[in-house]
């Protein structure tokens, strides 16, 4: 049978990993999961199905098959967003839902091949809903009253530029779903397109975001650059209502393709600049200040294709297919239009600027298109609108994701006179529609820095754009003393995993490093693939399509990987995947990976899915290869120090790993785990590989792996604090608060999650450290006066990754008091400790992996149900089945281990034994005990069982097990003693009280039971001893080792599990006093011993058993007479009448007796 099993996994290799160590001080937020072949499989659906269906079950075959494959989890609530289709495949983008109502930047997406068959990608951002607290739809807050407090948050002082928009969304706070209300705002005053959640249940604002990014980020650019603060004591505050009818009445309908459409699309012609007056003349003297003679030899005519023509009036006018010019902010400057398709102006002049933004979308679209991006693959695949003069003036423009639209300012030198800025913010257009979930983690700067490439991709083609100054963007509208612009040659710039990435970010003081840092790769991959005669649109091609298949929250990282990937998919056996790999390498955002250990295959193993005390395992070690470069000849040896595992087939071969490829190891590896291990340990296994990867020069693998296997499965424990403490600013003392945990084992694994809910108005103040109940610390965050952050709320390490490693814990005792310790390292900010807890791993279960005897049952015995020495008896053995699976063809044998007892008969069958059943013997077993067995004594019998279990294929079953019994029978005797007595708080010596038992055996059975009965606030914390009268200890329970909660009530072992073995008093004389006594070495927790005693057997009683010796006496006479009567009548004793007369006269004499 073959079962799939994670192992943890630490690799120590010769390849960098991207982590960081020691203490980090900057707050990482975990990025979400994308997911290749090599790490979930193989998953494949059903093509023809997938082709003919329509989109609703065509998503539905998606899910369902990922929830089959257990890439998803079966009860994942989805709903489709969008399915798209790009040159190397197909796309489908879910929204994760709750109660039909979306969870706001939660979702799937699935890629699959061109065939509509193969998955090739999952990018997985679902929650376990499970996990959180859902706010229940309520209708406290309607969608109006929500904008209303939108409104009032603004404060605006200027108009709406577009319809507001509100729709109800699950918004993640901590472990809560809260309910709210996603109201979009946009505005000229405050300037932006808005995103805000208001809490239905509470009206108040969550969380507020602007959607817009302008070029570059200025002083006054409210909305940026950490949290958003609500406006107060504005003036002339604008109403809502008047806001919204003005714009009702000003609103233009939308022309977009409707109207390109109905009427006749003609080409015109215009003056531009193609792509800037600097490039266009080589000139890099040329200024906003010169004059206007100096711009006329770079101006160019160009053809606007597919205007709008009216022929009842005569007019053309800017609106096409893929473009068109509109007003929709200020300042008011209507759409130009001719009544000859030419335009004419030059800057300066309205009919420039609309002719400068329709021309170079346009053409950059047709572009798009010309690269295989149309038809089901187009992107922006509609006449997007364009306001040529906006930004009420300023030096800036932007893309606006809410209503898709362009706007361009005029401050400064005017932006659309530079087709880089034109281009750049149609790069934002592109990466908004082709991914749907576009935000969080590194997504700010990949955008910029995408667009800043597209932009100098797009000059590249163009008249001195591969010789004026190529590496610059913005060359005309930057690059001069009122803005420098931005760069894509800054090589020396390095990716941080501890970072993460801001839209124009400053690192280290350095302006726009993150969206450098990104540009900078993109465009020198570009630069070295043309020079070495690639074509420029191969690379363009494959920067668009690593885009596709990808959700929200993506970092740098992930970005690169699939951009690698794709050009490796796309040119397999070409150059462009290698440069682009080395590009990101030398900016650190992807180095070589060592080969991954993946899902582990079990060809042979237990019934619960993890190994088990006992169980020998046959595995296939997987190795997966996440590099661009094969690995080849690997071969892998596993090997371990641990005592508790056997090793049968440590080594295996590996066939050549290709690149993104996933191979099994070519053997099984088999290891037997020892029985007598404890169930929840870890067994310690290092794995060393080796072998080449295909790079040039080829790098040498070696890599060693520490896996740790557990044995048995575990289950969730956790606890939460409310507090609601004042965190005090700027005091080293800080605050604390303590949760106590029961029912924890001693594993740190992939459970252990600290959650935490802080209010904080700058979180980059903080350190947060925890504390065990053995006294262990962990710095959890760092300070970080860098971290411009409000409010902290989520789990370590799953959320946050922890300053130091939370595997400093593993192994201790897990229950017990947990202290998290928050200190403010700097003035001014202030905050709230609100919750706080910890979830864990219980203790493990371990399965019954084979069929077991049940103690013996006497069928015919004497007069007292019990075999005695001299007897012979008929007994039953019961047998168990503890697995999942039908035992079927059961026989067993006992066999005897010493001349004492004799089987005469020694097998039998058993009917089937259904699963959790147990079922007995069809034939009794028959066996005589010997008369020299003392009364009282243990006798054991081999027992061996051999059949099958209903696996697939069948498993043979072939257990043996010793069989034992008490020779005849014992009464159970009891006795209890009621002290009262109160137990000493923080106290190592405690209280003792005896207690005294008589006419006991000398037997530890299944009869012998420590009662006891204690009141107490906290009896996990509790130690009790139990001492025999011949001063034999034993510990019946540990402090803090166990789970128990309430009062303690019950007996050893039949309630409650002994810490050590009470078999150790046997063989004693148990008659006598015995104490028992009881710690508390904790504080604050009180409690009372209120009685205690015993349940134990009594000396064993045999039956009666006839005299033998006086019997075999009698017998030697009566032989004698015999022989002597023969020779008295003269008949020889050797003749046949002399032995026929030897054998009848004893008889005849002892009938004569009776």
């Amino acid at each position: 049978m073959h079962k799939l099993i994670r192992l943890t996994a630490v690799a120590s290799a010769t390849f960098a990993l991207l982590h960081g160590s020691g203490i980090e001080a900057k707050l990482q937020e975990k990025q979400s999961n994308v997911l290749y072949p090599e790490s979930f499989g193989e998953v494949t659906l059903q093509s023809h199905q997938m082709k003919a269906g329509s989109l609703e079950e065509q998503a539905g075959m998606v899910v369902q098959t990922l929830k089959n494959a257990g890439v998803i989890a079966q009860n994942e609530s989805l709903s489709l967003l969008k399915k798209s289709s790009s040159l190397n495949g197909h796309h489908y983008y879910f929204q994760q839902t709750v109660n039909q109502v979306p969870i706001y930047a939660q979702g799937l997406v699935v890629s699959l091949d061109k065939s509509h068959q193969k998955v090739v990608r999952v990018h997985n951002r679902l929650i376990n809903i499970g996990a959180f607290k859902v706010d229940v739809p309520s209708s406290d807050l309607d969608s109006k009253t929500a904008l209303q407090k939108s409104w009032d948050f603004f404060q605006p002082t200027g108009e709406l530029t577009a319809y507001p928009d509100s729709k109800l969304v699950y918004v993640i706070r901590g472990k809560q779903l809260t309910l709210a209300y996603q109201v979009d705002l946009s505005l000229t005053e405050p300037q932006g397109s808005w995103r805000q959640f208001v809490a239905v249940n509470t009206g108040k604002v969550l969380n507020t975001t602007r959607l817009d990014t302008p070029k570059k980020i200025t002083a006054d650019s409210y909305g940026f650059g950490g949290k958003v603060q609500a406006r107060t004591a504005m003036s002339k505050v604008t109403n809502l209502k008047d806001a919204l009818s003005r714009f009702s009445s000003t609103a233009k309908p939308q022309t977009a393709k409707e109207q390109a459409t109905q009427r006749l699309l003609v080409d015109g012609t215009a003056l531009v600049f193609d792509p800037d007056p600097r490039t266009a003349l080589n000139d890099e003297t040329l200024s906003n200040r010169s004059t206007e003679a100096e711009f006329d030899p770079a101006y160019v005519s160009r053809p606007l294709r597919d205007i709008d023509f009216n022929d009842t009036d005569g007019i053309y006018s800017l609106v096409g297919p893929w473009v068109q010019i509109v007003d929709f902010e200020a300042p008011a400057t209507r759409p130009t239009t001719t009544n000859d398709g030419q335009w004419t102006g030059k800057r300066g002049e309205a009919q420039f600027y609309d002719a400068m933004s329709y021309y170079h979308i346009d053409e950059n679209q047709r572009h798009l298109q010309a690269l295989g991006f149309s038809g089901d693959k187009a992107i922006q695949n509609g006449s997007i609108e364009v306001d040529a003069d906006a930004v009420s003036g300023d030096d800036n423009s932007y893309y606006d994701p809410i209503n898709n639209r362009l706007a361009f300012g005029h401050g400064g030198v005017p932006d659309n006179e530079d087709a880089d800025v034109i281009i750049h913010e149609y790069g934002h257009a592109i990466h908004s529609d082709i991914n749907p979930m576009w935000g969080g983690v590194d997504t700010g700067a990949i955008g910029e820095g995408f667009g800043d490439y597209w932009a100098g991709s797009y000059t590249y083609a163009k008249t001195n754009g591969q010789t004026f100054f190529p590496e610059w963007v913005f060359t005309w509208d930057g690059h001069n003393d009122i803005w420098p612009g931005r760069v894509m040659n800054r090589t020396s710039y390095r990716y941080d995993p501890n970072e993460t990435y801001g839209a124009h970010e400053a690192i280290d003081g350095i302006p726009d490093y993150a969206d450098e840092l990104w540009s900078t790769p993109l465009f020198q991959s570009m630069v070295e693939l043309t020079d070495a005669g690639y074509n420029k649109d191969e690379v363009d091609q494959i920067i668009i399509e690593a885009q596709f298949g990808l959700g929200f929250g993506i970092s740098m990282p992930d970005m690169a990987d699939s951009i690698v990937r794709t050009a490796f998919a796309m040119f397999p056996n070409e150059s462009h995947a290698s440069v682009f790999f080395n590009w990101f390498k030398q900016m650190n955002i992807l180095q070589e990976q060592p080969l991954s250990v993946a899902e582990v295959v079990y060809e042979n193993a237990g019934f619960n899915d993890v190994a088990d005390p006992g169980e020998t395992i046959e595995i296939k070690i997987p190795l997966a290869n996440p590099n661009l470069f094969a690995a080849t000849g690997v071969a892998g040896t596993l090997s371990s120090q641990d005592a508790n595992v056997v090793i049968q087939q440590n080594t295996s071969d590996f066939a050549d790993i290709g690149a993104f490829e996933t191979v099994a190891s070519t053997d099984n590896y088999v290891l037997t785990i020892d029985d007598a291990l404890a169930c929840g340990s870890q067994v310690a296994l290092n794995y060393a590989v080796t072998g080449q990867l295909a790079t040039d020069p080829a790098q040498t693998i070696t890599e060693n792996y520490d896996l740790e296997l557990p044995v048995g499965s575990f289950s969730l424990v956790s606890n939460n604090q409310t507090t609601s403490q004042a965190i005090p600013d700027n005091d080293a003392n800080g605050v604390r608060s303590t949760l106590s945990i029961s029912g924890a084992g001693s594993v740190i694994d992939q459970r252990f999650r600290v959650y935490v809910d802080i209010t904080h108005t700058y979180r980059g103040d903080l350190q947060l450290s925890l504390t065990s109940p053995e006294g262990t610390t962990v710095i959890l965050k760092a300070p970080d006066g860098d971290e411009a952050v409000a409010n902290l709320v989520g789990y370590f390490p799953t959320d946050f990754l922890s300053a130091e490693n939370l595997n400093a814990f593993d192994g201790e005792n897990l229950n017990g008091e947990w202290q998290l310790a928050i200190t403010d390292n700097a003035a001014e900010d202030v905050g709230t400790l609100n919750e706080w807890g910890i979830e864990l791993s219980s203790p493990a279960v371990c399965e019954q992996t084979a069929i077991f005897p049940e103690n013996i049952v006497f069928v015919t015995a004497g007069v007292n149900n019990a075999a005695d020495p001299g007897e012979t008896v008929e007994f039953q053995v019961p047998i168990t089945n503890p697995t999942t699976y039908s035992a079927t063809a059961i026989s067993a044998t006992v066999t005897a281990k010493n001349n004492t007892v004799v089987v005469s008969q020694a097998t039998s069958e058993y009917n089937n034994i259904d699963s959790a059943a147990t079922v007995s013997n069809t034939n009794n077993f028959v066996m005589s005990l010997d008369e020299i067995v003392a009364c009282g004594s243990r006798v054991a019998v081999t027992f061996d069982i051999t059949g099958e279990l209903s696996t697939n294929p069948a498993q043979p079953i072939s257990e043996t097990y010793d069989v034992e019994f008490i020779t005849g029978t014992r009464a159970v005797n009891s006795g209890r003693s009621i002290p009262n007595v109160a137990i000493p708080d923080n106290d190592t010596s405690g209280v003792r009280s005896t207690h005294a038992i008589s006419n006991a055996g000398d037997l530890i059975d299944d009869n012998f039971q420590v009662f006891v009965d204690i009141s107490h606030t906290n009896v996990s914390e509790l130690t009790l001893l139990l001492t025999s009268p011949e001063g034999t200890e034993v510990v019946l329970q540990a402090a803090n080792t166990t789970n128990r909660t309430g009062n303690l009530t019950g007996s050893f072992p039949a309630d409650y599990e002994s810490q050590s073995d009470l078999s150790v008093f046997e063989g004693e004389d148990l008659n006598g006093d015995w104490t028992l006594t009881v710690i508390d070495s904790s504080a604050t927790e009180t409690g009372t011993l209120n009685e205690w005693g015993f349940n134990y057997s009594s000396p064993s009683t045999c039956e009666d058993i006839p005299n033998r010796d006086d019997e075999r006496r009698e017998n030697s006479r009566e032989i004698l007479y015999a022989l002597a009567a023969v020779l008295l009548v003269g008949v020889n004793v050797g003749s046949s009448q002399g032995l026929l007369l030897l054998l009848l006269l004893p008889a005849l004499a002892r009938r004569r007796r009776r």
